[in-house]
């Protein structure tokens, strides 16, 4: 074995590893190495690609939209003893979804399926994207922004905590903005129909109007540019035939 060589290193990576050999440890995690390029971007490409295709290549059809995760340096090596909590795990880990803002999340979005099956959606895991469209988590945290939910004993107390502060940040929004103070938001969960969250028949005319607008607007816009260039093309051959009337005078070829 051989010493290592730190002798071409520049200043930049040097800052690099000093910064992981201090974070690193912060959260867990043991050996790292972090490494120049050798060569050049398109190498660094083909390295990425090569571990990102062993992945592919073995995803399954229905693995389509999955979120792929992997977590690991936080797993805790004693057993769990009879009677008592839990210990949790180093440095405050937590798997994402299970934080009460991940769970307070759910519980809305629980809240507003039942609201809309209430109504006759019939709205289910299998079925959400086909009634609600692909993007049904995006329509819904905008939607959120508007919305108060209800907080009842059915939930934990982090869960209820973190909806009362979203029913707080919603109000604030709706006073701020001008609202009626005799209200407290825009809608209330009860409220919420499917066309908050898909385009109802009118929506779907208006924007079809919108887009005829914008289309015959680009047109005109077209045709305006045209015509410039054309009365521009005009004025510099009226320009050129001026300069050559000005040059035949003035070399008495013309009276």
């Amino acid at each position: 074995m051989y010493e290592p060589d730190y002798s071409t290193a520049n200043e930049a990576i040097k800052r690099e590893w000093a910064f992981w050999r201090r974070v690193a440890k912060l959260y867990g995690f043991g050996r790292h190495q972090l490494q120049p390029m050798r060569e050049n971007g398109e190498a660094l490409g083909r390295y990425f690609g090569a571990y990102l295709g062993k992945d592919w290549e073995h995803r399954l059809p229905e693995d389509k939209g999955a979120r792929c995760v992997r977590y690991f340096g936080h797993w805790l090596k004693t057993g769990r003893i009879k009677g008592a909590r839990r210990n949790g795990p180093p440095f405050n880990s937590r798997f994402g979804w299970m934080t009460p803002r991940a769970r307070a999340w759910r519980e809305l979005v629980k809240q507003v399926v039942l609201v809309l099956n209430s109504q006759g959606a019939n709205i289910a895991e299998a079925s959400i994207k086909d009634i609600l469209g692909p993007k049904w988590a995006w329509k819904m945290a905008r939607l959120f922004e508007a919305v108060q939910f209800v907080v009842g004993d059915w939930q934990d107390e982090a869960v209820g905590a973190a909806i009362e502060e979203h029913n707080l940040k919603v109000q604030v929004r709706w006073l701020s903005g001008g609202g009626d103070p005799a209200r407290s938001c825009w809608w209330h969960v009860t409220e919420i129909t499917l066309d908050h969250l898909r385009p109802s028949p009118e929506w779907i005319k208006q924007g079809e109007e919108l887009e005829l607008a914008k289309a015959c607007e680009a047109e005109i816009r077209k045709g305006l540019k045209v015509l410039a260039e054309k009365k521009r093309a005009q004025a510099e051959q009226r320009e050129i035939f001026d300069e050559v009337a000005v040059w035949a005078q003035t070399a008495g070829g013309l009276p």
